[in-house]
């Protein structure tokens, strides 16, 4: 018999992280934050993530571990995941993320004290796979700053907290990964309901090695701007007309639009290591001029440093 799932169900989707899935899910079992459920879904690893899941679920009778059979990705993981969520709250974490003691409990106070608000972020620390601080990423705070985002980037990390009533009226995530998290902010958005963030840095987030590549990351630019444009199209008519066929044609990339993002990419690296921000302005011209994808996402980056610096982030 599953015990009381109490005020939040977390939900943790899980592939293939055995250095990490330790760490990151006693983050959550030492919340200051008790009254908690854990839906973890193995999502058909390979290596010594469901042993290691085994293991802490047969310890903490809040751990509930969901095996998949095979890897089916983050978006049917999570919705199968969603099934098995009973709590008023729901929050997410990754399997390689780390939550800091207070977390749960600082987001349920504050959408317990703010009834309008129904899904909340908060800032994170990214850290390496060594589990050392390499840099912090400040959030828009205030509906001001959130709405002046919205169509640059997430403006809410995927870690948030929201009402269950969010997950329902939207039917859970849309097969657009690697944007889902996206495409469910701005859905959200459209149904009504409000966001916010805390500034406070609540999450450390993980880069790994085998972190995306030129061609993935190409992919998800051109996703989230599909995602506006379902956005927008929501706005005008009421519903959208997104299909997993349209989808993969927005996000398909030619031969010579992945080598000119590949070579903007190598700039961009070779840029931040230029001591001279005249030779920088000169490399970020260059990379403009190369690939229009990163001219867009330059010029957003600008207005998202706006956005966060007039909310005080």
């Amino acid at each position: 018999m599953r015990a009381s799932p109490g005020l939040v169900s977390v939900l943790l989707p899980a592939f293939n992280v055995e250095p990490f899935i330790a760490e990151s899910l006693g983050s959550v079992l030492e919340q200051s934050l008790r009254e908690i459920e854990v839906i973890v879904v193995d999502d058909g690893s390979t290596d010594r993530t469901s042993s290691i899941l085994a293991e802490i679920a047969a310890r903490d009778e809040r751990v509930i571990v969901v095996r998949l059979g095979t890897n089916g990705g983050i978006v049917r993981a999570m919705n199968t995941g969603l099934e098995m969520c009973r709590a008023p709250y729901i929050a997410r974490i990754d399997g390689d993320d780390v939550a800091l003691p207070r977390r749960l409990e600082k987001q349920i106070r504050f959408l317990e004290s703010h009834p309008e608000i129904s899904l909340v972020g908060n800032a994170t620390i990214t850290i390496n796979e060594r589990g050392e601080c390499v840099g912090k990423s400040p959030v828009p705070v205030g509906a001001k700053a959130i709405s002046a985002c919205l169509e640059l980037s997430t403006p809410i990390p995927h870690i948030w907290m929201a009402r269950r009533e969010v997950y329902d009226d939207l039917g859970g995530y849309r097969d657009l990964a690697p944007a889902e998290d996206y495409d469910f902010l701005l859905r959200a958005v459209t149904a009504g309901f409000r966001l916010a963030n805390l500034p406070d840095h609540l999450m450390c987030t993980r880069i790994r090695n085998d972190s995306i590549s030129d061609r993935a990351a190409l992919q998800q630019r051109k996703a989230q701007r599909y995602i506006v444009q379902l956005y927008r199209e929501r706005l005008r008519r009421g519903f959208d007309t997104f299909s997993r066929p349209r989808y993969e044609r927005a996000i398909s990339a030619g031969r010579m639009e992945s080598a000119s993002y590949k070579i903007a990419s190598f700039l961009k690296r070779a840029a931040f290591a230029k001591p001279s921000t005249a030779r920088r302005f000169c490399y970020f011209a260059l990379i403009a001029v190369v690939s229009p994808e990163y001219a867009r996402y330059f010029f957003n980056r600008l207005r998202w440093r706006f956005a966060l610096k007039s909310s005080g982030a």
